[in-house]
Order: structure tokens, then sequence, then C-alpha cells
């Protein structure tokens, strides 16, 4: 997440900061063993999943909203609530790309998925200016 931030931040224009948010998800969701699922995963388990780490994975979760919502809102000067709904689209769109990459690899749906996001954060933000 720190890697794409900072290349979203080397750019000015919103949309060609929403360019590199999109990349930056695509190759996370195609790089990373499990992506943003793990945690998912083991708090979907539940059993075997103690106290102190399911608190450590919620602590870990909100504070990837919290920066993507931040960072949304700075860029387009929003307020915080606007930042908030597209960073829970942001992560539900990359969860879902996550999910789907790692049953059938097939990056084409991967593609669909965020190009959907990106349709979404342009008539929702950066179609308001």
């Amino acid at each position: 997440m720190e890697r794409i931030r900072t290349e979203v931040a080397a750019v000015e224009e919103p949309a060609a900061r929403l360019d590199r948010l999109i990349a930056g998800i695509r190759a996370l969701v195609t790089s990373q063993p499990l992506g943003s699922l793990t945690g998912v995963a083991i708090l979907g388990e539940g059993r075997h999943v103690t106290p102190e780490l399911r608190e450590a994975l919620r602590s870990a979760r909100a504070r990837e909203f919290e920066i993507i919502a931040r960072e949304f809102a700075m860029t387009l000067g929003e307020e915080p609530s606007a930042g908030e709904t597209l960073a829970t689209l942001t992560l539900a769109c990359t969860n879902c790309a996550a999910l789907s990459y790692r049953m059938d690899h097939d990056v084409r749906e991967v593609e669909r998925i965020l190009a959907g996001l990106r349709n979404a954060i342009v008539r929702l933000a950066l179609g308001n200016r």
C-alpha cells in the first residue's frame, strides 16, 4: 500500500492519480501470494484465530482504510465521508479482484473489475468537477 501511495502522490492531476492507483491495485492483486484476502480468510475461519491476531488484523485493515479514505478526500478536495465511500468501494473491488485472480488466474477478469472501479470513481468523484 505504501508503494502505491507513493506512486499516486508523484502526480498531481486527479485522473493520472487514479490511473496510478488502479495500476498499483492490479500489480498488488496479480503479484501478492494472498493479497488483501489474507486477513479476510483468517478471520473467516474464526476458530483458529486468537483475539490478539484478530485485533491486529482489524487494526491493519482500519489503518489501510484510513489511508485510502484520507488520500481520496485530499486529492479530490472532498469531505471525509466521500473519501470513506470511495475507500470502501476500492477495498471491496480489490478483494473481489484478488479472489477472482486466486481462483482462476484470469487477468481479464481482474481488468474488468478494476475498469468498473475506475468508472465508478470517475462518475462519483471526478465527474463532479
